[in-house]
């Protein structure tokens, strides 16, 4: 089994950067690999729950979830979240973990692939 980690540090509707995130992590999950996906910068607004867009069937937050029900396991970054008043993710999906930087740090050592979108 290879362990990939994604660095996701694009907002979700600013480029297609989460969608490529998401395509990636759900076709490593589909292989039984593991996947640790890291939102750092503005890569941490695309696990906020209260996203509601009518013209979109399926938000970022819907992937992310999705990815979590697989056993992706996702954190965002403490001083990003902070640093754009996000109050220590309260608005996140309960099961994104919000942590210091020292995480993308284990991710990088524990992961044999990583991927920096």
């Amino acid at each position: 089994m290879t362990e990939f980690g994604i660095v996701l540090r694009g907002g979700p509707y600013q480029t297609q950067r989460w969608e490529t995130a998401y395509g990636m992590a759900d076709a490593a999950l589909k292989r039984s690999d593991g996947v640790t996906i890291f939102l750092y910068m503005d890569g941490v607004y695309n696990a906020l729950a209260p996203q509601d867009f009518e013209s979109m069937k399926k938000l970022p937050k819907d992937h992310i979830e999705a990815l979590l029900d697989r056993g992706a396991q996702i954190f965002a970054c403490l001083t990003c979240t902070d640093n754009r008043g996000l109050e220590d993710g309260r608005a996140y999906l309960k099961r994104v973990q919000v942590t210091g930087s020292t995480e993308a740090g284990e991710m990088v050592s524990k992961c044999d692939r990583i991927i920096n979108l």
